[in-house]
């Protein structure tokens, strides 16, 4: 059985939060990701308010940090400080100098490109090669179509990158990108961009469910200590000594 997940739900409003999860559990999901930013409140007491009302909504979830900036110094300083306090990184690659930074760092799990991006060659094969060294994934939000002005350019964007990203298997993780409950979509909504950009319909489905699933369960290892990178895992056997 399927355990569907939202890997991008950003964490703006505390107050909508209870709504935000209901309708969630309500479309389906098994888990989401509250997404925190530059700009999102993160302290302890919001962040325990936020497991209790994801508790009375028997609904699981993880934390997310995405970076949003155009200085490479801060994205470096920022991956630093706050890697092992979030079961997932990732950036926002807004222009071609930060995609290429942040495709060269392990510790960043997931890159997203905004969807009317003018630059043709921002996810390109190079940037792939980096990405898929590093097991990085790339994302696809639901809310940057639905929002997009530029829908020709988008889906032009999109078409190219799905290609791109299939021929040089790099795995696709599709989220809604959701900042408040109305912008919530069914899992099998989300799938069908993919489905209609060239994607397999496994594959499409694989994007909400099993493929970020897998991340998530790295994050949860890497926020426990369990894991020291992407590739080492601390195994504590009964036999050891000490």
């Amino acid at each position: 059985m399927r355990r569907y997940v939202d890997l991008c739900v950003f964490l703006t409003d505390v107050e909508n939060l209870n709504e935000m999860l209901v309708m969630a559990k309500h479309l389906g999901y098994h888990t989401i990701s509250l997404t925190l930013t530059n700009n999102s409140i993160t302290n302890s007491e919001v962040i325990n308010e936020v497991k209790k009302t994801a508790i009375r909504n028997k609904l699981n979830i993880v934390f997310r940090y995405e970076i949003n900036t155009s200085d490479p110094r801060k994205l470096r300083e920022k991956v630093r400080k706050i890697w092992r306090k979030y079961e997932i990184i990732s950036a926002y690659c807004i222009d071609k100098k930060i995609a290429r930074i942040a495709g060269r760092d392990s510790r960043i799990n997931i890159l997203t490109f905004p969807l009317d991006a003018t630059i043709k060659d921002i996810f390109n094969d190079a940037q792939c090669s980096l990405m898929k060294a590093k097991n990085q994934y790339l994302e696809i939000r639901y809310a940057e179509i639905a929002r997009n002005i530029n829908l020709e350019r988008a889906y032009a964007n999109l078409l190219r990158w799905i290609r791109i990203a299939c021929e040089n298997k790099i795995p696709i993780i599709a989220s809604s990108g959701a900042n408040r409950p109305q912008i919530l979509r069914p899992p099998f909504e989300i799938a069908s961009i993919l489905t209609s950009s060239g994607l397999d319909i496994k594959s499409a489905r694989d994007s909400i469910s099993t493929i970020p699933m897998k991340l998530i369960e790295q994050g949860i290892l890497k926020t426990r200590g369990k894991l020291i990178n992407k590739y080492v895992k601390i195994i504590r056997s009964p036999l050891c000594i000490g």
